[in-house]
């Protein structure tokens, strides 16, 4: 096997020129001129089963992926042909995958997934190529952009996108030689090979408007705790987050913060309007990375007249807000804002190197509180500097600024994060076995420095039990559905996730 420690520091993949192949590599999609190239973009139908024994299970969002609708688009505007199979909303994902190859008889066939689903991926590409052997199986998304050799040398796939994908799948389906695509690591003649990273696309608003047409959104339906109206659809407004915390991958957009321009985040908020959606999730990692733009924004969508429910779901940094900012969104129709705050203790947040401070996030709640604004704060468990007393001081902390919802997380070292590869260097990480690393329910994949495993997870429920059935969040949760009409919703809620445990 080729050496795979291919990553710098902060998770970037480096190329060593002697990985490259020193020949022409022909795309067995350039001998298709006849006709429009077809194709075919997967979800894994183990997409939300990562949730299944937690705490959230309730409250996770069934939306299309936009990573897809995206690249979907790309293919589209290049003249060709795509569809999507979203296996994860399939009561049948076999059968439904089998039937769409067989019909659709694509020439290309693109599985996106996560680490937790590379397993499923291979899966899909071993059924796809019984039913379309001559396709060209591609994989892409996280993990193939932080693993992109080794994802090769464990699969029957013969190409592994890696880092921001438009440009480089552009590339494939118009056909250029393999060996002249940059971001794209390829099997040939029985071995691998790796090319050159991809370019970023500098002008982000250049982009083709993600093809949602592509899905049946009546069949998405995310749950009320998350959601204020249906369907749901996400989207981002910029790319990449110039922090480096020590637990985040940067394998596909890296620490380049680029950003769609105000204007064309509101003209593709009201084409999402139009496609059918009647709320907007922001998927972005550095939403208010600039904040004059994140408030030009809100200008423009109350400057349009635009009404419809929206929050900003995978969170802002609590040292990029202020009060202007949070009475825009407010007034912007954004109900909800999350906050990553992480732990309680300062000198854990140091280590994981945050770069934000305790108070900045007594600050940031409070201010969100004052413009009117739902928070959802997001708390790691089992940090590298965790002790049993520190994780304590991070359930106390999260009861100490009142979210409207608390939500943790067991610590996870993912391929590509500078924490995966100074554990493995260490002998912490001590599994491989891809599916197991996810965030609610990991099974034992790395022994923690102070903390059993068992541990890490007891204070994991003790989190859920003394922030979710505290007296004061019970009576600040209903005499918020009072106000709200939410109260039954809450209730039916509640009675779901007791199955799950207190």
């Amino acid at each position: 096997m080729a050496d795979t420690n291919i990553h710098d520091k902060f998770g970037f993949i480096k190329i060593d020129n002697s990985l490259a192949c020193k020949e022409n590599v022909p795309n067995k999609l350039a001998d298709i001129t006849n006709e429009k190239r077809r194709i075919l973009f997967v979800t894994p139908h183990a997409a939300l089963d990562v949730f299944n024994k937690s705490k959230i299970r309730v409250a996770v969002p069934h939306i299309p992926y936009l990573s897809l609708a995206t690249l979907a688009g790309v293919v589209l505007q290049k003249g060709h042909d795509a569809k999507i199979i979203d296996l994860s909303i399939s009561p049948h994902p076999k059968v439904d995958l089998e039937k769409t190859l067989r019909e659709y008889q694509p020439h290309a066939v693109a599985i996106t997934c996560t680490t937790a689903l590379f397993p499923e991926a291979k899966q899909i590409c071993d059924i796809a190529l019984q039913e379309v052997p001559n396709a060209f199986m591609m994989t892409g998304g996280a993990h193939p952009s932080n693993e992109p050799i080794r994802v090769l040398h464990e699969s029957k796939f013969d190409a592994a996108i890696f880092g921001e994908g438009e440009i480089t799948l552009a590339d494939i389906v118009m056909g250029k030689p393999l060996n002249e695509i940059n971001g794209l690591s390829y099997r040939h003649k029985g071995e691998v090979f790796i090319n050159q990273t991809q370019e970023f696309i500098q002008n982000l608003d250049e982009l083709p408007l993600p093809a949602w047409q592509l899905y049946d959104l009546t069949k998405y339906v995310t749950p009320r705790l998350t959601s204020r109206k249906n369907p749901v659809g996400a989207m981002e407004t910029s790319r990449g987050c110039p922090y480096v915390c020590t637990y985040c991958n940067k394998g596909v957009f890296t620490i380049k913060w680029r950003s769609k321009s105000a204007k064309r985040v509101v003209d593709e908020m009201e084409y999402m309007l139009k496609c059918g959606f009647k709320e907007i999730h922001i998927w972005d990692d550095m939403f208010s990375a600039d904040k004059q733009r994140a408030k030009e924004i809100c200008d423009l969508i109350v400057s349009r007249g635009l009404k419809f429910p929206w929050n900003i779901y995978n969170g802002i940094r609590v040292d990029s807000v202020d009060q202007e900012l949070l009475n825009k969104l407010k007034a912007a129709g954004c109900y909800r804002v999350s906050f990553g705050m992480e732990s309680g203790n300062q000198k854990v947040l140091d280590g994981i190197k945050k770069g934000i401070t305790l108070q900045q996030g007594r600050e940031a709640f409070a201010m969100a509180r004052k413009a009117g604004l739902e928070t959802l704060g997001f708390f790691m468990l089992g940090l590298p500097d965790d002790t049993e007393e520190t994780m304590q001081e991070t359930i106390n902390f999260a009861k100490s600024l009142e979210p409207d919802i608390p939500k943790a997380g067991i610590l996870m070292p993912l391929p590509g994060t500078p924490l995966y590869r100074e554990w493995v260097e260490k002998g912490i990480v001590q599994s491989f076995n891809w599916e197991e690393f996810v965030f609610h329910a990991p099974a034992k994949v790395y022994k923690h420095p102070n903390l059993t495993y068992e541990k890490v997870f007891a204070f994991y429920n003790k989190f859920y039990k003394e922030n979710m059935l505290n007296p004061k969040f019970l009576i600040r949760r209903l005499v918020r559905d009072i106000k709200t009409g939410e109260l039954p919703w809450d209730i039916y809620y509640f009675i779901k996730t007791m199955r799950y445990g207190w």
